[in-house]
């Protein structure tokens, strides 16, 4: 399930704009799916592979674009 404070605060988070998401330890992307059905630009980084690749089958299944998928661990990633 969802956070309850993020589907409480969406639309005041978002402000009826696209806005960019890093979910750091995404895990299988149960918080990152608010963002990525609302066609938000995500990036779901998790340093476990087994997360990520239900991300991918699960946007599949949903026929919705996959984000951007970082496996990684957040200490040493390379993002700026």
């Amino acid at each position: 399930d969802v956070e309850p404070f993020l589907l409480e605060n969406y639309n005041l988070i978002s402000q009826g704009r696209s806005i960019k998401i890093l979910d750091i330890g995404c895990g299988d992307g149960r918080n990152s799916f608010i963002w990525i059905k609302n066609k938000h630009i995500v990036c779901c980084l998790d340093v476990a592979k087994s997360g990520l690749k239900k991300i991918t089958q699960r946007c599949i299944n949903m026929n919705i674009t996959q984000p951007t998928l970082l496996c990684e661990d957040f200490l040493d990633t390379k993002l700026k």
